[in-house]
């Protein structure tokens, strides 16, 4: 679910039985409105974007209609959830949108980045090839640029729909754009599902039951982390600049979005925490400033060592100035304090 506030103004969805609501509400009145779709329901809610230019609202929204067909959609509303207007976004022969994001650049223009794959694709589902921008201005949308994940190199290029695509099938989790007064990025990472499989075999241990069968076994194990794509734009939707950010051996049974980006007056920091440690790169576009490495996320006290994290987070806090926060399962063997416990923790940091 997302929260969004604008003055005295909420902005919400929920998610249940399988659909999105959409809620405004207006804490002068305490008037609740959700927002109908006649002869639809919401299936993914895309983004909540508000306009303060303009004063307006903007949903993407995932809607499925009555009659089983389903698009990605764009409307416009007021702080108040009153309907202003609604834009689907453009039928490319070939393609298949599977995701869309929206920064507001101006009070003439915002800038949508998704993901999509092609149709010649035999898969289905959680599956993309690249990324695409458009340009959005009342409620007209641009003709979209396609950029495909195997191109990205410092020669990327962007193509329109009519150039012919090598199929490239990942599993993405896709992020929000993280926009400065220039520069506007997407960051998706890759991840797969991974299993160990045992083959079938006879166990002749037993001297009173004689062999037993034992059937080939299949285990999930979890997701494997792979890479982390770096896209960024300009408003108009042109490729400034990419990174591809590897993951270091991380593999868990819950997939979370992990890595964000921090613009410094001295580069773009790209990082992500995972249990005790924070990894990091810095990059100037293509020019790598500082190579990945990783530092340790410090303890309450110095002999703690932690065994495993869950939930961890980082946001920027403020300036330069992080916060992260998750659960720690900590083992420490030293007199002065607990010794195993399982706690809550919150650190400040600081990018220097």
């Amino acid at each position: 679910s997302t929260l969004k506030s604008i003055n005295h103004h909420l902005i919400f969805s929920v998610f249940n039985e399988e659909t999105y609501h959409i809620y405004f509400y207006n804490t002068d009145n305490q008037k609740l409105n959700e927002f109908i779709i006649p002869d639809a329901a919401i299936i993914s809610e895309q983004f909540i974007e508000i306009d303060t230019f303009n004063h307006k609202v903007y949903l993407g929204l995932g809607v499925l209609f009555s009659n089983k067909a389903s698009t990605y959609a764009i409307f416009e509303t007021s702080y108040d959830g009153i309907f202003i207007d609604e834009t689907a976004l453009p039928i490319t022969k070939g393609y298949i949108y599977h995701s869309v994001r929206m920064a507001v650049v101006d009070k003439d223009s915002s800038l949508l980045i998704g993901t999509y794959n092609i149709s010649k694709s035999n898969k289905s589902g959680n599956y993309h090839t690249g990324v695409y921008t458009m340009t959005y201005h009342d409620a007209k949308i641009s003709e979209p640029l396609f950029l495909n994940y195997s191109n990205l190199s410092q020669n990327s290029r962007q193509h329109t729909a009519a150039e012919k695509e090598q199929i490239v099938d990942l599993q993405l989790l896709v992020g929000d754009i993280i926009a400065n007064d220039s520069c506007f990025s997407l960051i998706t990472e890759v991840y797969y599902p991974e299993y160990s499989y045992s083959p079938s075999y006879y166990d002749n241990s037993s001297y009173y039951y004689g062999s037993t069968y034992n059937p080939a076994m299949t285990t999930f194990l979890g997701y494997r982390y792979v890479n982390a794509y770096v896209t960024a734009f300009d408003r108009y939707g042109k490729l400034l600049w990419n990174n591809y950010f590897p993951f270091s051996n991380i593999i868990t049974k819950r997939l979370t979005r992990r890595v964000s980006l921090h613009y410094t007056p001295y580069g773009t920091a790209i990082f992500y925490p995972y249990n005790s440690t924070l990894t990091a790169t810095l990059v100037n576009e293509y020019e790598v400033i500082e190579k990945v490495g990783s530092i340790p996320i410090e303890c309450l006290y110095k002999k703690d060592v932690v065994e495993y994290s869950r939930d961890v987070n980082m946001q920027r806090w403020y300036d330069n100035k992080f916060v992260i926060t998750g659960y720690q399962q900590i083992n420490n063997n030293g007199k002065s304090s607990r010794g195993k416990r399982y706690a809550f923790f919150i650190n400040k940091l600081e990018y220097r």
